[in-house]
C-alpha cells in the first residue's frame, strides 16, 4: 500500500488536521492485512475506486460496502485486509474537537464504528461525493472539501473542547481539568458526545501514539526507561496498557511498523 499526506490551507487548520491517500501498490498482487491502531481523530472516507467490503468486529455483524463514509474513534485495535487491486481511498482526518462541527450528530454513536454519508440525509453531502468523484487529481478534490467544511462549520468558539485537546495533546501524561470551568461530570459527557470518548481513554490513546513515535525516534530505548518517562506505574502497567491498543509488545511493534503512515499502522499479513 502506498499511503501519502497532504497539507492543509491555513484557513481550514482548525479544522482539519490533514488530507491523505491510500493506493494499492502495483508490485504487490496479494491482499494484506493491517493493523489500524487508535489515534484520537476521526476521518472522512471516500473510496475512488472499487469500495472494499470490510467489518468492524465490535460493532458489525456483517460486512460493509460504502463509496463514502465516516469512520469514528476506536477504542482498541482494529485488524482489517486491504484489497490489493484498484484500492483508492481519500481521507479528511479532522481535530478531534472538530468533526462534530461538521455533523452536527453526537460522536458516540459512530465509536468502533463507521456510518455512509447517505445514511445522513444531508442532500448537500450527496453533491460533495459526487464532486469529490469527478475532480481531477488530489488538490482538486482538497479545495472542494475545504470549501465545503469551510461553509459549513461553525467557527471554533470559546466553549469548543478544542483547548483542553490541545493541552492532552502537548501533554498526555497526565490529565487535569480542574482549570477548565467545566464540572468534571460535563466533561466527560461533553467529550463522550462530541469526541466519542472519555476524556481519560482520549487521554490514553494520545500517550501511546507518542510512546509509538518514542520508539520510532529511539528503536534501542529501554522499556523501564519508557514506563517512567510516561508516568506508568511499573514496566507490566506500560506493557499491559501498550499491548491493549496496538495488540502487541514494543518489541514485537518495532519489528512490524510502517513507518511511512499514520492511517495504517503496521501489516500483520
Amino acid at each position: 500500500m502506498i499511503f501519502k499526506e497532504y497539507p492543509v490551507s491555513k484557513g481550514a487548520q482548525e479544522i482539519i488536521a490533514s488530507f491523505w491517500t491510500l493506493q494499492s501498490d502495483p508490485e504487490n498482487e496479494a491482499d494484506i492485512s493491517y493493523r489500524f491502531i487508535p489515534d484520537g481523530y476521526v476521518d472522512w472516507i471516500f473510496h475512488l475506486e472499487e469500495p472494499w467490503e470490510y467489518c468492524i468486529p465490535a460493532r458489525d455483524k456483517q460486512k460493509k460496502k460504502y463509496t463514502s463514509h465516516i469512520f469514528g474513534q476506536i477504542k482498541n485495535y482494529l485488524d482489517l485486509t486491504l484489497p490489493s487491486g484498484n484500492l483508492f481511498l481519500f481521507g479528511v482526518k479532522f481535530h478531534p474537537w472538530a468533526a462534530r462541527q461538521i455533523w452536527k450528530f453526537d460522536l458516540n454513536e459512530v465509536t468502533d464504528h463507521s456510518v455512509a454519508l447517505s445514511e445522513l440525509s444531508e442532500p448537500s453531502l450527496y453533491f460533495l461525493e459526487e464532486q469529490i468523484h469527478e475532480a481531477k487529481g488530489i488538490y482538486g478534490r482538497i479545495k472542494i472539501v475545504e470549501d465545503y467544511i469551510l461553509k459549513n462549520s461553525s467557527v471554533i468558539n470559546k466553549n469548543s473542547l478544542a483547548p483542553v485537546i490541545q493541552d492532552i495533546i502537548q501533554n498526555p501524561l497526565s490529565l487535569s481539568t480542574s482549570r477548565y470551568p467545566l464540572k468534571k461530570r460535563r466533561l466527560e459527557q461533553r467529550f463522550k458526545s462530541e469526541i466519542g470518548i472519555s476524556a481519560k481513554l482520549f487521554q490514553r490513546t494520545i500517550r501511546i501514539n507518542k510512546i509509538m513515535e518514542r520508539l520510532i525516534q529511539k528503536p534501542d530505548i529501554q522499556l523501564t526507561q519508557l514506563a517512567y518517562e510516561f508516568n506508568f506505574y511499573d514496566q507490566s502497567h506500560f506493557i499491559s496498557d501498550f499491548k491493549q491498543f496496538t495488540g502487541c509488545t514494543p518489541s514485537k511493534f518495532l519489528k512490524a511498523i510502517n513507518p511511512s503512515g499514520e492511517i495504517y499502522n503496521y501489516r500483520i499479513g
